[in-house]
């Protein structure tokens, strides 16, 4: 499944956000998961599975959900991790 990052997502009751990211599980290199911001400012982000994805366009995809049920979703929070190196060097330095 081609899943296109920006696009705008709508669920069974109408548009809901947009795609902000995608999960990969790091071992098969699969999507596992996509990001949605429900479009508010500042917004949330929720974590959506794949499993809950209908139909996907190069423009937009369809969840099989409602948006109350995407509003039940977990919450993205990102997290960054400093590469590797960084990490090697701080630990020299100490």
């Amino acid at each position: 499944m081609d899943i296109p990052i920006s696009a705008e997502v709508s669920c069974l009751d109408g548009p809901c956000g947009r795609i902000t990211n995608l999960i990969l599980n790091p071992t098969t290199e699969e999507i596992t998961h996509v990001v949605v911001w429900d479009g508010s400012f500042p917004g949330t982000e929720y974590l959506v599975s794949i499993d809950r994805i209908l139909d996907c366009t190069p423009k937009t995809i369809t969840l099989n959900s409602s948006r109350e049920e995407l509003s039940k979703m977990p919450i993205f929070n990102q997290v960054a991790f400093p590469p590797s190196t960084s990490l090697a060097s701080l630990v020299t330095r100490m």
